[in-house]
C-alpha cells in the first residue's frame, strides 16, 4: 500500500476511535457521521485523500509592474546628470545602472504568469546556458569596457542595440562591476577634496571635522554606500526606478545599499563613457554637496558649494559641450 494509502487509512482509524470518546446516547449518530465525513476525505477509487494537506508557502506575488525600458532609464540618468542630447549615456547602459543583481536572477527563474512553472532542474539549465552567455559577454566587455551596443540572445547570436525588444530583465548585466569602479572614483574624490581643503596635520585638527574620529574612519563613513544610498539616492529619487528583488527576510539597511550602489554606478557608468574629468565633475555636482553637512566644519562646507558652482559655471554642467 503506498504512503499515501496508509495515511488516509490512518486518519479514518483515528476518527472512528475519536467516536468512542463521545457520550453513549449520540454514540450510533456520532459514529455514522464521522465515517461519511471519512469517505467523502477519501477517494473510493484509490483510497488516497482528495486533497493533499497544505503546508506553509511564500505568498504569490501580486502582478509587477511595467519594466523599465532602456530609453526611460536613459531619460532618468540624462535629467539627473543634465546631459545634452548628444552626448548620452547608451540605453543598454543606463539600464544596466538601474538593475541589481537580485532582479536580474530572480527574475530569471520565476514563473511569469499564474498558470506557468519553471522547475528548479530547468532552471539550473537555464542559469548555467545564462552564464555560458554571460562568460561571452564579459569576455567582449573585458576588451572594450564602453561597448554595450551588443546584446546576446539566448542562442548567443548578436542583436543590434536599437532593438530594444530584446531587452528583458536577463538580458542585461547588472550593475556590480560600475557600482566597483564608481565606489573606487568617489573615494579617490573626495580624499583629494579633504587633502587639497586640509594639506597639513595642523589645519585638520583646527576643524571640526573629525568629531574625535580618525581621518580614515571619518571618510569610510561618507562614503559607505549605505550613506550615500540615504543621501545622495533619496535626492535622485533612484528608489523609484531602481530594478530589484527585496528580500522578505533582509534588513531595512539593505534598500539603502542598492540605493547607494545606484549612485556608485551612475559615476562609474559616467567614468567609463566620458573619461575621469567628467566623472570629477559629476561628483563635485551631484555627490559632494549632498554630503556637505556631514563635513561639519562651516569652512568645509563653504568650500564644496564653492566648487560646485565653479564647476557648473565654467563647464556648464558634467560635460563641456
Amino acid at each position: 500500500m503506498s504512503l499515501a494509502s496508509t495515511s488516509s487509512t490512518s486518519s479514518v482509524r483515528c476518527l472512528l476511535n475519536h467516536s468512542r470518546l463521545l457520550p453513549t446516547a449520540s454514540h450510533e449518530y456520532s459514529r455514522r457521521h464521522l465515517a461519511a465525513a471519512a469517505r467523502a476525505y477519501i477517494d473510493p477509487e484509490t483510497d488516497t485523500p482528495l486533497h493533499q494537506p497544505s503546508s506553509p508557502r511564500r505568498p504569490i506575488r501580486s502582478p509587477q509592474e511595467p519594466l523599465l525600458t532602456p530609453l526611460q532609464a536613459q531619460a532618468f540618468l540624462s535629467n539627473i546628470l543634465s546631459l545634452p542630447l548628444s552626448h548620452q549615456l547608451s540605453p543598454e547602459l543606463s539600464l544596466q545602472i538601474l538593475t541589481h543583481k537580485s532582479f536580474r536572477y530572480a527574475h530569471f527563474i520565476r514563473p511569469h504568469g499564474p498558470n506557468s512553472f519553471v522547475s528548479r532542474s530547468n532552471a539550473r539549465q537555464n542559469i548555467r546556458a545564462r552564464g555560458d552567455i554571460e562568460f561571452q559577454r564579459d569576455f567582449v566587455d573585458e576588451s572594450d569596457p564602453t561597448r554595450s551596443n551588443v546584446v546576446f540572445g539566448k542562442q548567443g547570436e548578436d542583436h543590434d542595440h536599437d532593438d530594444n525588444s530584446n531587452l528583458g530583465p536577463t538580458l542585461v548585466s547588472h550593475n556590480a562591476r560600475l557600482s566597483f569602479l564608481g565606489r573606487r572614483a568617489i573615494s579617490s574624490y573626495l580624499t583629494l577634496f579633504v587633502h587639497s581643503a586640509l594639506p597639513t596635520s595642523g589645519s585638520l585638527r583646527n576643524v571640526d571635522f573629525l568629531r574625535g574620529e580618525t581621518l580614515d574612519k571619518k571618510l569610510d563613513n561618507m562614503r559607505h554606500v549605505n550613506n550615500l544610498g540615504r543621501t545622495v539616492g533619496d535626492h535622485w529619487h533612484v528608489g523609484e526606478v531602481m530594478r530589484w528583488d527585496k528580500n522578505p527576510t533582509s534588513l531595512e539597511s539593505d534598500h539603502a545599499k542598492i540605493k547607494g550602489m545606484v549612485v556608485e554606478a551612475t559615476l562609474g557608468g559616467v567614468y567609463t563613457t566620458f573619461g575621469s574629468p567628467a566623472a570629477h565633475r559629476a561628483f563635485h555636482l551631484l555627490v559632494l554637496p549632498r554630503l556637505a553637512h556631514q563635513l561639519r566644519d562651516p569652512g568645509l562646507i563653504e568650500l564644496a558649494n564653492k566648487m560646485a558652482e565653479g564647476v557648473r559655471r565654467d563647464f556648464g554642467g558634467v560635460l563641456r559641450v
